[in-house]
């Protein structure tokens, strides 16, 4: 290998480690935001859980009355 592949194969592997970089930044930047969207949907699913459970009582106060 004369100089020049060495400074092509150095600028290469500069390349591909800073797309690497970008590449794993943007995931880490989606998991995050899942991460959120995960925790506002369990939240949604629990007052959805109390409201149900809510309207259970509704009926079956409702039956009892009739």
């Amino acid at each position: 290998m004369n100089l020049y592949e060495i400074v092509i194969l150095a600028i290469s592997l500069v390349g591909v480690y800073v797309k690497l970089q970008l590449d794993i930044a943007k995931l880490q930047s989606r998991v995050m935001g899942l991460e959120n969207n995960t925790g506002e949907l369990k939240q949604m699913l629990v007052r959805l859980t109390k409201d149900i459970h809510d309207i259970k009582l509704l009926l079956a106060k409702n039956q009892i009355e009739n």
